[in-house]
């Protein structure tokens, strides 16, 4: 069975510095399995730094590397994925085609990107060309992490005019789905995470790339203190 995904990109939120990797953070994300394969080993799968994957020799697996920035596709072999390396022994080595890196953002307390306080919109959420400052891809996929990361149960994407799209946490990552249309480009758009215990627990501006970016999927990495 053929699996496949664009090609990966990154930028999620306000203008902050990335934070340092967790330990349960991926080494990899599965992007296409063509053929035969391992349990655990499928499209949006991610693969922890050591995991190692027995390949039928017909098999191909094309996976975004974070350390490397790379998509790389092999086929057969013993397939292992370090932090900064990989190897594949007694298989073959495909290709190998430049990635953008996924991007860290940490999102600190309820209303908070980074240190920089966002408002909260109780009615109709007037866009501040202001504070938006990254191009989104317009097809995310996304890591939730940090100490609340448990506490959130859907992702809602919101343009001005109200909702555009509800996700709920159901795995890791959270997969934009494959029925679901996707963002516009060059549009700002309001991201919410929320929680049915707490209800808001963040929310930010961002704005999509613009149609002369090749940027559809996207890993992006959220941590909330």
């Amino acid at each position: 069975m053929r699996y496949v995904l664009t090609a990966i990109g990154m930028l999620f939120a306000l203008g902050v510095s990335a934070v340092q990797a967790a330990e349960d953070d991926p080494a990899a994300l599965v992007l296409e399995v063509d053929g035969a394969a391992p349990p655990g080993l499928e499209e949006f799968a991610p693969i922890k730094a050591g995991e190692a994957y027995v390949l039928p020799g017909s098999t191909t697996v094309a996976f975004n590397h974070m350390g490397l920035c790379q998509t790389i596709r092999v086929k057969g072999g013993i397939l292992i994925v370090n932090e900064k390396d990989f190897s594949n022994p007694g298989g073959e080595v495909v290709s190998t085609e430049k990635a953008e890196c996924p991007e860290k953002i940490a999102l600190k307390s309820e209303g908070v990107v980074g240190g920089v306080r966002l408002r909260s919109f109780k009615q109709k959420p007037k866009v501040e060309p202001a504070v938006i400052r990254w191009a989104l891809p317009i097809r995310p996929v996304i890591f939730l992490r940090g100490k609340r990361a448990a506490s959130v149960d859907r992702i809602k994407v919101e343009t001005a005019d109200g909702l555009v799209i509800d996700l709920p946490v159901s795995r890791d990552p959270v997969v934009w789905p494959a029925k679901a249309a996707s963002l516009s480009h060059d549009t700002p758009y309001l991201v919410k995470l929320e929680s049915k215990k707490s209800a808001k627990l963040s929310e930010t501006w961002v704005r999509t790339a613009g149609k002369n970016v090749d940027r559809k999927s996207a890993v992006v990495f959220l941590y909330v203190d």
